[in-house]
């Protein structure tokens, strides 16, 4: 059995693949609040809050922009080591990522 492990944490998101219960990698990405925290440091044009109901439409304002861009680019790379692999979720934001 393989499993992927997330551990969604505000600044930071762990992931751990375990195959047969021995650890075969995994990889961290920026947190929700560190991509937000940096979109806002380039420019306060670009200092949003996250839209938190966004979905895979193409975005029409900044926030929508930001936010899909932010979304999409966490949930595309867990995705892609995913496969049909059982994911379990915990940490401050998991509970976001659970409902996409």
């Amino acid at each position: 059995m393989i499993v992927v492990y997330l551990l969604v944490l505000e600044g930071a998101i762990t992931v751990d693949i375990v195959e047969d219960r021995e650890y075969r990698g995994g990889f961290i990405l920026l947190g929700l609040k560190a991509h937000l925290k940096a979109y806002g440091d380039i420019s306060e044009a670009l200092d949003v809050e996250l839209n938190r109901d966004i979905d895979d439409s193409l975005a029409k304002d900044t926030r929508d922009a930001i936010s899909y861009g932010i979304v999409y680019s966490i949930v595309s790379i867990i995705e892609r080591y995913r496969g049909d692999r059982e994911i379990y979720i915990t940490g401050g934001d998991g509970e976001f990522y659970q409902n996409l």
